[in-house]
């Protein structure tokens, strides 16, 4: 399990500093059991090409492999919990931006008072590294406002979120809306503080703002978006 489990954090992370910042052990560690593992196996598992691990050709087989087993492991022990007569089944649950989650004590307790067999252990310390967690078997489900946009996950919407903006009556923004709606671009010349974001949301922000300030006032934006 040890070493499928090493396979499968290179492959993901693509490098071995960031795979044993996952699995929780040293660098130099990590490296030193990829090797082992290799001599033992007789066979290159991964190719350095550039910056990145790739896999091999047994390098992928063993990927896929580790996928299967380590899936029907879990799977395995989940089955034989529940043939226990007090059997609970463990649920490990952990979130991102955990504040905004204003209606997550009481699902959870809908869930655990429908489920009563069903152990809730809600991860607090993977808040900040949600996928990562997941992907190293630490939690079974993660709740994050920015999901992967690859296909390795399973995905679900759970919830919409809509943004308000709340100004006193005096300042510039109140009167701009436009039947008690805010377009993007009337934020263009506002400081916006936001929570921790990816680069490319980010991005997609400030997009928004130029975009909605060119359709409305016919021009483009030249200054800058203040975000912090």
């Amino acid at each position: 399990m040890r070493h499928l489990r090493l396979v499968l954090a290179i492959a993901r992370e693509g490098d071995v500093t960031r795979a044993a910042r996952l699995l929780h052990r040293s660098q130099s560690a990590v490296s030193h059991q990829l090797i082992d593992l290799e001599k033992e196996l007789k066979t290159r598992l991964f190719d350095r090409i550039g910056k990145k691990m790739a896999p091999t050709r047994s390098g992928a087989m063993m990927i896929a492999a580790a996928q299967r087993m380590l899936s029907d492991l879990s799977d395995l022990e989940t089955s034989l919990a529940a043939t226990r007569t007090d059997a609970r089944v463990k649920l490990r649950i952990t979130t991102s931006c955990f504040t905004s989650y204003n209606w997550l004590p009481a699902a959870l307790t809908q869930f655990g008072d429908k489920y009563p067999n069903v152990e809730l252990d809600l991860v607090l310390e993977a808040t900040r590294r949600a996928i990562p967690a997941l992907a190293a078997d630490e939690v079974d489900i993660a709740i994050v406002t920015e999901p992967p946009r690859d296909d390795t996950w399973e995905k679900q919407e759970i919830v919409k979120s809509e943004f308000v903006t709340i100004v006193g009556p005096g300042h510039p923004v109140a009167g701009r809306a436009k039947r008690n709606a805010l377009h993007w671009g009337a934020l263009h010349d506002c400081e916006l503080l936001v929570y921790e974001i990816s680069d490319e949301d980010l991005e997609r922000l400030e997009k928004a703002v130029r975009e909605s300030w060119r359709a409305d006032n016919g021009r483009t934006l030249a200054a800058p978006l203040k975000v912090r």
